[in-house]
């Protein structure tokens, strides 16, 4: 097993990845990146990182790095004062433009989509409601699609925290047991439209009344966080949400003043009607 994983060798991860796959982690956290990248060279036996660099041209391991570094969230309905203020009073004041459009950039995981679905369906928006998601890994988008494959111990903590959000049921009324594995029901997931897209590199959707972009930032540098501020920036419309983590911040953004912060406590913010 591989212990540590030097600098000079990690640069040359980063470059090998964008050469081969035209994708940029030179702006991600490197403790993070070095750390991830490990754990993928260790689960697939590799002696030496100059066996790993030079297999980096290979899809399949490019999707394994991919599924290791895109960021889980960890549970369900987290943070669940977030769930509440967004059923409570941002959703009902954009039902008023009857059909609206909400988008999930650059997702890891199921937990966030199948919370807002669950939130939609219980106020009866569900139907009333465009949603697309994006990322960067076609497994993980599948996986997703076919309700999630959650583990029963993080399900404790979603249900702990769906309780807290104060919802209509038992959210166990929303997935079956499957395997020893938790499936979320397909119906909730049906209307979605999921794509595969770098958000980096790629060019982005617009005209969206939401955007949800939670525990991601803080995982990039201040170039990197800029870059994609600025993007989701521009495919919100005027007095459109973004939702980011309560960890985070838009403040060292070149674009913070083209938000108004709505609840400094749970980070979420309105674009500037100009």
């Amino acid at each position: 097993m591989i212990q540590e994983l030097g600098i000079i060798d990690t640069k040359k991860i980063i470059s090998a990845i964008q050469e081969y796959h035209n994708f940029d982690f030179s702006n991600y956290s490197l403790t993070t990146f070095k750390r991830r990248i490990l754990k993928v060279v260790n689960q697939l036996g590799f002696l030496n990182i100059a066996d790993f660099i030079s297999n980096l041209n290979d899809i399949q391991l490019f999707e394994k790095i991919i599924n290791e570094i895109t960021i889980d969230t960890t549970e369900m309905f987290r943070d669940p004062p977030v769930w509440r203020e967004l059923r409570d009073k941002y959703l009902p004041e954009l039902y008023k433009n009857r059909d609206f459009k909400i988008w999930f950039p650059e997702i890891s995981s199921g937990d966030e989509i199948f919370s807002l679905a669950i939130v939609l369906k219980e106020i009866g928006l569900l139907n009333n409601t465009k949603i697309l998601v994006t990322g960067l890994s076609n497994k993980k988008i599948n996986l997703i699609k076919n309700g999630g494959v959650f583990d029963i111990k993080k399900m404790e903590i979603s249900e702990a925290n769906y309780k807290r959000y104060s919802g209509k049921f038992q959210l166990s009324n929303y997935y079956k047991l499957q395997n020893n594995k938790i499936i979320f029901n397909s119906d909730l997931i049906k209307g979605i439209v999921f794509k595969q897209q770098n958000l980096i590199n790629d060019k982005s959707p617009g005209n969206f009344r939401m955007i949800i972009y939670r525990n991601k930032l803080l995982y990039f540098n201040i170039s990197l966080q800029d870059k994609v501020v600025t993007k989701i920036l521009n495919s919100l419309m005027p007095g459109g949400l973004l939702f980011i983590g309560n960890k985070e911040t838009l403040e060292s953004t070149s674009v913070y003043n083209k938000f108004s912060e709505l609840n400094p406590l749970e980070k979420i913010y309105k674009k500037r009607v100009i």
